[in-house]
């Protein structure tokens, strides 16, 4: 074995600088990060509301397999 310590968890000797002030930079808010989210459920549930709810009630994956939905 030889006697040398592991340095894979070490911290990095270099030393790391920010190119751009911080200033220039402004993170979104809570309100307008939840305004986002919701905004984005409602566009998917949108989608999957009109593959789902079709006239002929045939979802997308019936149109690919090209089977047919009846009624019993």
């Amino acid at each position: 074995m030889s006697g040398t310590v592991d340095q894979r968890f070490a911290p990095p000797e270099a030393h790391v600088q920010d190119i751009a002030p911080v200033d220039t930079v402004q993170l979104a808010g809570r309100l307008i990060r939840l305004g986002a989210a919701v905004i984005d459920g409602l566009i998917a549930y949108g989608l999957v509301w009109l593959l789902i709810f079709r006239a002929s009630r045939q979802c997308l994956h019936d149109s690919i397999a090209d089977t047919k939905v009846i009624k019993l």
